[in-house]
């Protein structure tokens, strides 16, 4: 279980691995690239964190057109499930983004939106079944809906 949250876990705290030395690392200078993921990173991680902190700017999407995840690459195996033809794919990896979320934000989960609110991700994937990710509150699961 720890193995499938893993990945919405090192997402959504990103802030703290990415937020410290920002001068520099032993392979050389941060490029402007990884400036502006710590800077997504740690927008996201304030927002999170205080209820009081305004939202994020928008995270752009991949060059693809696909979803971006912040701190994450665009063919990290996360990305690949969230992108998947596969609708059960795709809702497996929301509700990891969940399980991160429920486990490192101070702010309740509304739905879907909150994600892309939070700066975590560009957009909410389509599934290719043409339903739509729905959260419910009953559950605490996302679950696909028409």
């Amino acid at each position: 279980m720890m193995k499938r949250i893993l990945p919405c876990i090192v997402v959504l705290s990103l802030f703290s691995a990415c937020g410290g030395d920002k001068g520099g690392s032993a392979s050389g200078p941060v490029s402007a690239t990884e400036k502006a993921a710590i800077e997504a990173s740690d927008k996201a991680s304030e927002f999170l964190q205080d209820t009081n902190a305004p939202p994020p700017p928008p995270l752009p999407a991949n060059t693809g057109g696909g979803v971006a995840v912040v701190g994450v690459a665009a063919n990290d195996p996360f990305v690949k499930r969230l992108e998947s033809k596969d609708p059960e794919e795709q809702l497996a990896a929301m509700n990891e983004l969940l399980d991160g979320w429920e486990q490192t934000s101070e702010r309740p989960f509304t739905g879907v939106q909150d994600f892309v609110k939070a700066g975590l991700i560009s957009h909410v994937p389509i599934a290719p079944s043409g339903a739509q990710f729905v959260y419910d509150k009953r559950t605490r699961r996302i679950t696909l809906g028409r």
